[in-house]
């Protein structure tokens, strides 16, 4: 009489129940990682940008020394001098999702090595300003535009930088 093993007609059906009782009593679980997960990303628990500290860079000749970003769309600057020369800033350039906004200054001269005043960046009036909220952290690149100070009119040079800050 041959051997049968006990399992030669169900074994295969007890195996696939057993996956599939598997898949139901934990798949709800893992179902609910993934709603709470979304949830958090969709409220903004995961932005790196929240975790990320404030910046402002120009390069190492046109250092940042100070800033601040305002909800009315105000930028203020102070930058100190690390060029050879004295420099003459002409304009700024700013664009945001916010505002573009060309701002010419009154040609101050920062001396080699010394800080700048402040510049007051605005957007311009005629631009369709949304107004930025407080507490809500931007990215906003700034092109500085100067000349060497000194005699005759040098030509134009622009620095490219970046204000990353809370709207304060």
């Amino acid at each position: 009489m041959p051997k049968h093993s006990s399992c030669s007609r169900n074994c295969g059906g007890r195996r696939g129940q057993a996956a599939l009782e598997y898949l139901v009593t934990y798949g709800w679980g893992f179902v609910a990682i993934i709603v709470i997960a979304g949830a958090l990303a969709y409220f903004g628990f995961f932005s790196p940008s929240r975790y990320l500290p404030e910046r402002c860079s120009f390069g190492s000749q046109l250092q940042c020394v100070d800033f601040q970003l305002r909800p009315d769309g105000m930028i203020r600057l102070q930058f100190r001098n690390n060029f050879g020369d004295g420099i003459q800033v002409v304009s700024f350039y700013t664009f945001s999702e916010a505002a573009t906004s060309t701002m010419a200054v009154q040609n101050p001269v920062i001396t080699k090595g010394n800080l700048s005043s402040i510049f007051n960046v605005t957007p311009s009036l005629t631009e369709n300003v949304n107004q930025l909220v407080a507490g809500d952290r931007v990215s906003i690149p700034v092109i500085v535009t100067f000349r060497r100070a000194g005699g005759g009119t040098p030509p134009l040079h622009n620095v490219t930088g970046e204000i990353f800050a809370t709207v304060r």
